[in-house]
């Protein structure tokens, strides 16, 4: 993640511009700039939006895309292909933040890959409780993608799923 203080100073400095006039410039206080600056503040949309773009910088917000194929090789079981890449080692944190990028796009998600998703930390609570809780510890809203029922497709998805997380987990 960037860290918007110092950004904002270095992008400052290098244009050659003072607190005082990217505040007149920015409409934004001196004292907002100075706190953004020495990371005492975190500025609002608003504040970040003024302040770079007196600094000649646009803000977007952009989606990260869902990497399906690294999904599948850690377990999602969305390949109908019985030869998926099967690691050894997986980056316990790099697999959460994965899934975690799955839970930003969860709601747009046809009903296949829904089902996927849902058999997949079915099998990570039912039998991994642990690695869930870890999972739940660095991103909570994880556990709404939990079905409130579990149907006959989520069983038959969860067990292609197990065979999969049983040789890294």
């Amino acid at each position: 993640m960037v860290n918007i203080g110092k950004m904002v100073k270095k992008a400052r400095m290098d244009i050659g511009l003072s607190q005082q006039r990217l505040a007149s410039l920015s409409g934004v206080s001196l004292p907002t700039i100075q706190n953004i600056e020495y990371e005492q503040a975190n500025p609002s949309w608003s504040v970040a939006q003024k302040i770079l773009s007196a600094l000649g910088y646009t803000v977007s917000i952009n989606a990260k895309i869902i990497d399906w194929d690294k999904l599948i090789s850690y377990g999602v079981p969305l390949s109908s292909e019985h030869k998926v890449k099967i690691h050894n080692y997986v980056d316990k944190l790099e697999l959460i933040e994965h899934i975690a990028e799955v839970y930003t796009a969860y709601k747009d998600l046809d009903q296949r890959k829904k089902d996927a998703v849902e058999a997949f930390i079915i099998a990570l609570k039912q039998h991994y409780p642990s690695f869930f809780c870890k999972m739940l510890e660095y991103y909570p809203a994880i556990a709404k993608m939990v079905p409130e029922h579990i149907t006959a497709r989520h069983i038959k998805l969860r067990r292609l799923a197990l065979a999969i997380i049983g040789t890294y987990l």
